[in-house]
This record gives structure tokens, sequence and C-alpha cells, in this order.
């Protein structure tokens, strides 16, 4: 597991984080800190949340997609 998948399953259980977004964006800086912002981590890091919180696919695909649509607002200057 990578350092990130570690640090995600301690916000869920020790720092009440309960969104992906607020995973990446705050806790976790990965937009920012990522030269793919974080796009390669997204999917093992959505499985943890998934399994932490009990999301069913569709609700993580949903998760996934906040992430890729936030990504793209951000970027959408280029």
């Amino acid at each position: 597991k990578s350092i990130w998948e570690l640090e995600a399953k301690f916000a869920i259980q020790n720092t009440m984080c309960g969104s992906l977004l607020d995973f990446y964006l705050r806790r976790a800086p990965l937009f920012l800190a990522e030269k793919d912002h974080g796009r390669s981590l997204l999917e093992p890091l959505a499985k943890i949340f998934q399994t932490e919180l009990g999301w069913t696919e569709e609700e993580k695909t949903q998760k996934i997609q906040e992430i890729l649509n936030h990504e793209n607002f951000e970027l959408s200057w280029r």
C-alpha cells in the first residue's frame, strides 16, 4: 500500500473524513502535491473509502467523478 492509502484510512477512522474530495483537496493535497493531480491514486483511494464507509459501486463511481469534475474545472484555464 502507498502512504496515501494509509493516510486515507487514518483520515476516515480518526478525523471524520467522509469525502474523497475533501481528502484530495484538504487532508492530503494530492491535487497540488502530485504531478498527475493524484489521478493514479484515484481508484485505490476510492476503494478504501468504499470499504470503510460502505459505499456501493455506484457511489464510488460518483465520488471518483467528483474528483475528475473538479480537476477539469481547475484546469479549464489552459
